[in-house]
């Protein structure tokens, strides 16, 4: 049974994980969840990591990258958008729910001759790397608290825009299970999740 929810909005420009641990009163012995803002962290430059309250959705591919991490993502990535924009993907999101591509397809970043076609990401992936992040974050943040608290275990929700055909909301589920979501993801509408949190 999972200790905690965690909801995750997939943003275009920044993602952002909240969490509450189940079964727990509220301050005053209320029954009211105490809801969390999870920190992330990442690297703000090549040598310093912060924590922040965001993810910002970016992918950057620096030159001289390996294998075993061919690109940052994040708040380093978004930062290297300004000198090297033909490194950096941003706004997969749009490109996520752009019936006009076969979104499946590594086309991003798009139309860079600076990045090889077998480094680029789709935009399914692209968003999985994100996602992956994410939960990498949070299992490492909370590894010490023993196995029940495991990311894979947890109940987790994905926000969505209402404007995302039943392609775009397939496409999100997907991602999430190249990033090591549970099955038992699921997505919610942004308009919907600000109804019930009103």
């Amino acid at each position: 049974m999972a200790r905690c929810a965690i909801g995750i909005d997939l943003g275009t420009s920044n993602c952002a994980l909240e969490w509450c641990e189940l079964g727990k009163l509220g301050s005053g012995g209320t029954s009211e969840l105490e809801v969390s803002t999870f920190k992330i962290r990442q690297y703000e430059s090549a040598e310093r990591v912060i924590e922040q309250s965001v993810l910002p959705s970016f992918v950057y591919f620096h030159p001289e990258a390996d294998s075993k991490r061919p690109y940052h993502v994040g708040l380093y990535a978004r930062e290297s958008l300004k000198d090297s924009p033909a490194r950096c993907i941003h706004s997969a999101k749009s490109w996520l729910c752009h019936s006009g591509i076969d979104r499946e397809s590594s086309i991003l970043p798009w139309q860079s001759s600076q990045v090889g076609s077998s480094q680029k990401l789709s935009p399914v992936e692209a968003s999985a790397a994100y996602l992956s992040y994410l939960r990498r974050s949070w299992d490492n943040a909370f590894k010490n608290r023993g196995p029940g608290y495991a990311f894979s275990e947890q109940q987790i929700t994905v926000t969505v825009p209402a404007s995302f055909d039943q392609v775009a909301q397939r496409l999100t589920l997907q991602a999430a299970k190249r990033a090591g979501f549970p099955e038992s993801t699921r997505l919610l509408e942004e308009p919907q999740a600000a109804f019930l949190a009103w």
